[in-house]
C-alpha cells in the first residue's frame, strides 16, 4: 500500500479504496483502524491531508491500472453524512436513499461498500458501476454455459442510447410525482388532482413507449 508523508500522528486522513469489483474511491477523513467498517474494500493509498490529493492519487493509480474508471466522490460535511453503497447480505448492491452517519447504518442488514457520497444521483453512478463490473465479470466466467434468456414478447433490445433516454424520462416523471405528492398534502381539489395524475402517468408512459417502440399493441 503507498503511504503518505506528513500528515498527524494518528494516521487520520482521506484514503484511495478499491472495492471487489475493481472500482476505486475516495473515503472521508478516517483513520486506518476505522477503514475496518468497509469489509469489503481494502486501502491502496494513504492517509492523504486533502481529498484532492486522495483523488489525484486515485486517477493516477487507475491510470497505470488501466482498470475501472474512478467515480470520485464529492466533498462532503465535515459530519460525514450523505449516501451509501451497500452490499446486502445476499450479495446485492444497492444505495441508501437517505443521507446517513457511518453510524446509523448500523441498524440496516447491509455491509457498506464505499460512500458518504454528497448527493443520491452520485451514490446510484458508483451503484450501477459496481453492479455493471460484477455483472460483466460473472458473465464472462460463465459464458456459454447458460441459454439466453428469453425476450419479452414485442420488445427489442434497446440501445445505451435509449435506455439513457427511458432513465431521463423515469426521472422526470419521478420529480412530477414528487410535485403531486406534496399538492395532495396541501388540500388541493382531490377529484382534479386524480384526474391530474392520471393523465400525467399515462403521458409519461407514452414517453417510455415513444423510445422503447414495441412492436405489439
Amino acid at each position: 500500500m503507498i503511504r503518505s508523508k506528513g500528515l498527524e500522528r494518528d494516521d487520520r486522513g482521506y484514503w484511495v479504496m478499491r472495492n471487489r469489483s475493481g472500482l476505486l474511491w475516495t473515503t472521508h477523513f478516517y483513520s486506518l483502524a476505522e477503514l475496518s467498517m468497509f469489509p469489503h474494500s481494502k486501502p491502496v493509498a494513504g492517509p492523504f491531508s486533502t481529498q484532492e490529493t486522495a483523488a489525484s492519487v486515485e486517477r493516477a493509480i487507475n491510470k497505470h491500472d488501466k482498470g475501472v474508471p474512478p467515480v470520485e466522490r464529492k466533498v462532503m460535511s465535515e459530519d460525514g453524512k450523505g449516501y451509501w453503497v451497500m452490499r446486502a447480505n445476499t450479495g446485492i448492491v444497492w444505495c441508501t436513499r437517505h443521507a446517513s452517519t457511518r453510524e446509523g447504518l448500523d441498524k440496516l442488514k447491509s455491509t457498506p461498500l464505499c460512500g458518504p457520497y454528497n448527493t443520491l444521483r452520485d451514490a446510484e453512478t458508483v451503484c450501477l458501476t459496481v453492479a455493471r463490473n460484477e455483472a460483466i465479470r460473472t458473465s464472462s466466467e460463465i459464458k456459454g454455459s447458460l441459454p439466453a434468456a428469453p425476450q419479452i414478447s414485442g420488445y427489442r433490445s434497446l440501445s445505451k442510447e435509449e435506455i439513457e433516454s427511458i432513465n431521463n424520462v423515469k426521472d422526470a416523471g419521478n420529480a412530477v410525482g414528487a410535485l403531486v405528492n406534496s399538492l395532495r398534502k396541501k388540500g388541493v381539489d382531490p377529484r382534479w388532482l386524480a384526474i391530474a395524475e392520471t393523465h400525467l402517468q399515462q403521458g409519461f408512459m407514452a414517453l417510455t413507449r415513444s423510445i422503447a417502440k414495441p412492436e405489439g399493441f
